[in-house]
């Protein structure tokens, strides 16, 4: 898996893989959470999905669930979150502007830009625009916040667009999962 199939020239992506299994500080944030009184700090990207947008669920995103899921698993520990996901908006601003909110003792990071920007086969190749300012985005939080663990999340986009048969009759066309970017951002930061 470490070396998961990118399409791209080869000597751009043998430019993203340095080939260190520990690379993103996986154990030592497993250390910090099997040490009492210990403080995570936990740093969200993303769009609405994570942002917080259903109506039933106002100021509520899988960010605050996830908060209170690690708080309960892991109470001898403290956890700060700092959410900065902005409804409506792609990786694109994350990647030149909002990285710089990251503290640098973060211990955690998740980025979450799967539901926004990429539907419609525009994040098929490591050299959409898309994708590009996804890896920014990493390589910057990683020089900003050297020791944090990093986990890129997708969100399923259910999309579907209208199309015509053959037979000129209407129909409906569902989006393929490929086709929400969130494959591709995947393999990135795994060559990352």
């Amino acid at each position: 898996m470490l070396k998961a199939q990118v399409f791209g020239p080869e000597w751009l992506l043998s430019k993203g893989f340095n080939g260190d299994i520990d690379a993103r500080n996986w154990r030592r944030l497993a250390q910090k959470l099997a040490t009492p009184g210990s403080k995570i700090q936990v740093v969200t990207f993303g769009g609405s999905v994570t942002a917080g947008h259903l109506p039933e669920a106002r100021n509520c995103s899988w960010v605050e669930q996830a908060e209170v899921w690690m708080k309960a698993a892991f109470p001898a520990v403290r956890f700060e979150v700092l959410n900065l996901a902005r409804g409506a908006t792609d990786v694109t601003a994350a990647s030149t502007c909002w990285y710089n909110h990251v503290p640098a003792n973060t211990d955690l990071i998740f980025i979450e830009y799967s539901a926004n920007g990429c539907t419609r086969l525009q994040c098929t190749s490591i050299m959409s625009p898309l994708v590009a300012d996804y890896e920014s985005l990493l390589r910057r939080v990683m020089r900003r916040a050297p020791n944090a663990a990093l986990m890129s999340l997708a969100i399923f986009a259910f999309y579907s667009h209208a199309g015509t048969a053959q037979n000129g009759k209407n129909i409906t066309i569902p989006t393929p999962y490929y086709n929400t970017g969130a494959l591709t951002a995947a393999l990135m930061s795994l060559a990352l």
